[in-house]
This record gives C-alpha cells, structure tokens and sequence, in this order.
C-alpha cells in the first residue's frame, strides 16, 4: 500500500514552532489539535473535511508522523486478527480501530502482560485474549 501524505510548510512550522515555544516534546494527540485549530478555519470557508482526519487511521498516521521525521516504533504485524497476534516478550499490542489507550497491552513476559488503559496486569497471553475479544467487538 503507497500513502501519499502532503503537509504545506505553514502547518509544520505552527507544529514545531509551538513545540520549540515550549521546550518540551508535544504528543501527536496534542499536535493534531495544532493541526485542528487551523483547519477549522478551512473548513468553516470551503466546508470541506479536516485534513486531520485522514490521520484517524493509525497506519495513515504513523507514516505522517514517519514523515515529519518522528522517531517511530517498528511494526511487526498489522490489520491482522486477535487470534493471530504474536503476543511475544517485549511487544506493545494497539488495535487498529480503538483510541487513546483502549485495547493497548505490554508484553513484559509470558506471565507479566499489563493493560495499559487501567494499568490491570495479566498472568496469561490467553487472559488478555479473553479480555481484549470482550473489549474489542
């Protein structure tokens, strides 16, 4: 799949000139709503969609953010069902349609899997199985 992603200079350097602003990392979140604040003015004259909302699909927004030079987690596997995910040492899991943290679990070890959202740990990669099947219908 090719993602072709364009971002006018301006709204860049709103993003990073308010990260500069205040010394300190924004997160993507909050960089969206930089991003929100001047489409809405867009929207409002041409009543057209926010460009941000091509971002609502994570793969869209990872290669966004790839593409702004951000530091980015390798993928190792994507769009594929609960039941053939590799839950293995040291993996982040994050389903592709849930948001902020629902769904998003840490692989520590076999019997140390934490929940992220409520910060619940696991004993068993099938525990977390069970749990995220009710989570994610």
């Amino acid at each position: 799949m090719k993602i072709e992603i364009n971002i006018d200079e301006s709204t860049l350097s709103t993003l990073f000139k308010e990260k500069t602003r205040k010394e300190k990392p924004i997160s993507f979140s909050k960089s969206l709503d930089l991003m929100w604040d001047h489409d809405k003015r867009c929207i409002r004259l041409k009543k057209e969609r926010s460009s941000t909302f091509n971002l609502d699909n994570k793969l869209v927004g990872y290669c966004f953010a790839q593409k702004c030079g951000f530091v980015t987690p390798k993928i190792y596997q994507v769009g594929i069902p609960l039941s053939e995910v590799n839950f293995r040492n040291g993996v982040v899991v994050k389903p592709m349609y849930e948001s902020s943290a629902r769904g998003v679990v840490i692989v520590y070890s076999e019997d140390n899997i934490v929940y992220l959202n409520k910060n619940e740990k696991y004993s068993s990669i099938s525990e977390v199985k069970t749990y995220l099947k009710k989570l994610i219908k």
